[in-house]
């Protein structure tokens, strides 16, 4: 089975400025614009009547009723929320895909960093989200192998090997995680805890 989705979530909730006569309408923090994933079951092709026929009845046990399964997402990640830069340039924002790492994600050098030059009252013309502001693309493979056993012919028991997460790709736009670190003097992913 396989399914892909292509979205986009739009929302008008949030004012920029507290004295803004309605709510600006912005890309939702919730927004995945594409999420594709891909599953299948396979029974592997040993046991009675099948491909490696095996007659011997302890040897058929031993082989037959094996099933492979797997499930691979790939999904786009959400907006950051809560984006409070005070940024020159914008577009300069977000680093290339290459110099990314999860302790310095952004290119504060175009934003306002030093405190005394903070803006203590101001009217936001900013978007309250930059549209290239993404957590990280969620990339994952689940798989698993599954022995069936017959018993008395009306029972089944069945062992399960699991491996969630099975190639240990980071999960890091997990809820886990929280939302980006996206504050005016942080590079960082997440906040330290």
């Amino acid at each position: 089975m396989a399914n892909y989705t292509f979205s986009k979530f739009m929302q008008a909730i949030n004012l920029l400025n507290a004295g803004d006569p309605a709510p600006v309408r912005e890309i939702s923090d919730q927004d995945v614009p594409r999420r594709f994933t891909m599953s299948g079951v396979a029974q592997l092709p040993f046991g009675p009547g099948k491909l490696l026929n095996v007659t011997n009845p302890v040897a058929s046990r031993l082989v037959g009723g094996w099933e492979i399964s797997g499930i691979y997402t790939y999904q786009m990640a959400s907006r950051s929320d809560g984006v409070n830069i005070i940024c020159l340039h914008p577009e300069q924002i977000l680093l290339p895909r290459t110099q990314r790492t999860t302790d310095h994600y952004f290119n504060t050098a175009p934003s306002i960093t030093l405190g005394a030059d903070q803006l203590v009252n101001n009217v936001r013309t900013f978007p309250l989200r930059f549209p290239q502001i993404r957590q990280p693309d969620t990339n994952n493979v689940d798989l698993s192998l599954i022995k069936n056993n017959r018993i008395n012919g009306e029972r089944n028991v069945q062992f399960r090997f699991e491996a969630l997460n099975a190639f240990n790709h980071p999960l890091l736009s997990s809820s886990a995680y929280g939302n980006v670190q996206t504050g005016p003097t942080s590079g960082d992913l997440w906040p330290d805890s």
